[in-house]
C-alpha cells in the first residue's frame, strides 16, 4: 500500500497504525501520530485501518518549560 509518511512516499505492507509502527521500528511512549490531519489517540492505534494514499505525520513528543 501507497502511504505517505513525514512527507515522504512509502510502500508499506501493514494494515493498521499498530502494525505500521512495528514495521517502521517505530516504539516508545513519547510517540504521537496524525492520520490525515487528524491526532489519532494511542487507544485507537490497533483498530484504525489504513487505506491507499493516507498521510501519517509522526511525533516524539518532548517535554518543555
Amino acid at each position: 500500500m501507497h502511504l505517505t509518511i513525514n512527507g515522504e512516499p512509502r510502500q508499506v505492507a501493514s494494515n493498521t497504525l499498530s502494525q505500521l509502527l512495528e514495521e517502521l521500528e517505530q516504539q516508545g511512549d513519547a510517540l504521537a501520530l496524525a492520520l490525515n490531519g487528524a491526532i489519532v489517540p494511542r487507544g485507537q492505534w490497533p483498530q484504525t485501518s489504513l487505506n491507499q494514499g493516507d498521510t501519517i505525520d509522526l511525533f516524539s513528543v518532548i517535554a518543555g518549560g
